[in-house]
């Protein structure tokens, strides 16, 4: 287990529930979106407690895919229920510097190009598309042995940009895909990739973000190197004022401070406009945190999953 992780108890509650209903009027109800929430924070688990921990809540099988090389290290799960198939993938670990690596390769190649037999959708994040290919592989080999089942995917950070690649190439590849839920989801590809993916799965795409996550607005819409250079996100960045601008995609669900949840995209990127301040003060990170977190880092606070104050989880179980 990733220490950073460990201390920021970056897993489920013991006690957390299985709460999803397919049959739900509105599919992204909150205990649906909770439930897939939790199940993203689940894969940063080891295998054995992911398992023993979905078996528990009433899934039968459950296939470990992960992509191990001397650059990448992507992790997810494949899960049977008899009325569903969930596909979870592991967001970025901070203290694995293979996640790291796939992270800052922001220059764009084609979508094509990285997945055999595509059509063309325009393009997407190099360190991404690199990093889900042999493990979305994986994950058709599973499905190949599998019955028939709505499919619904879900992840976390970098988790969550994996599972919108996945969710695409396995639409392209004749697996429908119900329903993709990402929380603190990066920027995945350009204005072309983005509106081919809307076209297809945005209706049935939840996208989560917290009013103090800068990870959902990374890679830049547009690179600004001061405010990179504020952001203490220069040597990571910088290279993206090179490449085309990236978009994001699905339906927004904003998690506002007050708690409610909006869609407006207005309200994010306003939030977005103050996160500089909020988030590289030193004094409030050991204040909430205690922790001796310094510059890039401490992202990973309000990106976190579990959090008192902006965790996901807790956010989306507040939510009436």
């Amino acid at each position: 287990m990733d220490i950073l992780i460990e201390l920021l108890k970056h897993r489920p509650a013991s006690n957390w529930q299985w709460l999803f209903n397919a049959n739900a009027i509105d599919l992204n109800c909150r205990d649906n979106a909770l439930s897939f929430a939790n199940a993203s924070l689940l894969t940063y688990c080891d295998m054995p407690d992911i398992a023993q921990q979905l078996k528990q809540r009433g899934f039968v099988d459950v296939f470990h895919c992960v992509e191990q090389t001397h650059k990448q290290d992507t992790q997810a799960f494949v899960a049977t229920r008899e009325d569903m198939i969930l596909i979870a993938f592991r967001g970025t670990e901070p203290t694995n510097i293979k996640d790291l690596y796939t992270d800052i390769q922001v220059p764009q190649a084609s979508f094509a190009v990285h997945y055999a037999d595509m059509q063309p959708w325009g393009k997407v994040h190099v360190g991404f598309a690199k990093a889900g290919k042999n493990v979305i592989a994986q994950i058709e080999a599973v499905l190949a042995k599998l019955p028939s089942l709505p499919i619904y995917l879900c992840g976390h950070s970098l988790g969550g940009a994996l599972a919108v690649l996945a969710a695409a190439v396995l639409q392209q590849r004749n697996r429908p895909i119900k329903a993709v839920f990402t929380y603190g989801q990066p920027r995945v590809g350009d204005p072309s990739f983005a509106g081919k993916y809307s076209a297809v799965l945005g209706d049935r795409t939840f996208r989560y973000v917290n009013d103090k996550d800068l990870i959902a607005q990374v890679p830049p819409l547009k690179a600004n190197l001061l405010r990179l250079l504020d952001l203490n996100l220069t040597p990571f960045y910088l290279v993206s004022s090179f490449v085309d601008k990236y978009v994001h995609v699905g339906q927004l669900c904003f998690l506002r401070a007050d708690g409610g949840l909006s869609h407006d995209p207005q309200e994010e990127a306003n939030a977005a406009l103050s996160l500089p301040r909020d988030f590289f003060t030193l004094r409030r990170l050991r204040h909430f945190h205690r922790l001796p977190v310094p510059g890039p880092w401490s992202l990973l606070i309000d990106d976190a999953m579990t959090n008192p104050d902006i965790g996901y989880v807790e956010r989306i179980a507040a939510l009436p």
